[in-house]
């Protein structure tokens, strides 16, 4: 369910407690007019800490630069999504050109029982792996999880983003598991590699689910609503999406309007990368 954050109306005290954690300079955001849409589960499985790519600065660098609270007519469709999609296609256009450079060699995938399965560098997906094994284990699966042997090296520039984060958790991370890396079931592999494939069922399947899910959510309030985001990361039961609406309040009938989008969105099977 897809909750609003508008006084009594929102229900899930995890997002509210992480929303709180992440503004530590406005403790008041449950009485705010950003809308905030989540989804729950009543799992409750140890995990690792969600939401770990967002950081409580965050909230006071956007605070200080005034970047949102300007006010603005909630409408379908802003013109700056058709410009951000644009500029990505290009993006996608110059990496699939380069990629045909690429040379692809083969590569052997190793399971946890042992079994040996061929591959192609950077074509074969974790989620072709599970395809060959079974049906059940292609539409099950949520992400995975790789260790390379030998890696091919990318010869394209490659822009770091939260690099300073990624060396932190890197840092706290055990020698035994620095290794293994969380991978996008649709990212090409890139070398010999022992894979591991994660349903939900495992709590790095719920966190890579409910974080897809939350872009979802977010894609939703931005082309129906043209919100402005802020936060979105998956907790402990599920997701949350905060973002500010130009003041107007988050009512059921925005939240009928924004189900009915996600659900819409599900249906196009668009390509989401959990890249790490």
């Amino acid at each position: 369910m897809l909750n609003s954050s508008d006084g009594d109306m929102f229900e899930n005290v995890d997002a509210l407690q992480k929303l709180a954690e992440l503004n530590p300079i406005n403790p008041e955001l449950s009485s705010s007019p950003a809308a905030t849409a989540g989804a729950s589960s009543t799992s409750r499985q140890s995990a690792k800490p969600f939401g770990t790519r967002t950081s409580a600065s965050t909230g006071a660098s956007i605070k200080e630069a005034q970047v949102l609270g300007a006010q603005f007519e909630v409408a379908p469709n802003p013109s700056w999504i058709q410009e951000r999609l644009a500029l990505v296609e290009s993006i996608k256009k110059k990496n699939a050109a380069e990629m045909e450079q690429v040379p692809k060699p083969a590569i052997t995938i190793t399971l946890p029982d042992g079994k040996e399965m061929p591959g192609v560098a950077w074509e074969t997906t974790p989620l072709a792996i599970a395809g060959a094994l079974s049906k059940g284990l292609m539409q099950a699966v949520c992400v995975a999880n790789v260790m390379y042997s030998s890696r091919e090296r990318d010869p394209r520039a490659i822009v770091e983003v939260d690099k300073e984060e990624e060396e932190e958790e890197a840092a706290a991370a055990s020698s035994a598991d620095a290794e293994w890396q969380i991978w996008d079931v649709s990212r090409p592999l890139e070398g010999n590699c022992q894979l591991e494939l994660i349903k939900f069922d495992d709590p790095r399947g719920q966190e890579t689910f409910w974080h897809s899910t939350a872009h979802m959510v977010g894609e939703a309030l931005e082309d129906q609503f043209s919100a402005q985001l802020t936060y979105g990361p998956p907790i402990s039961s599920g997701f949350f999406y905060d973002s500010w609406m130009g003041g107007a309040p988050f009512t059921d009938k925005l939240k009928e309007q924004l189900e009915k989008r996600v659900m819409k969105i599900a249906g196009e099977k668009q390509a989401r990368s959990e890249q790490g």
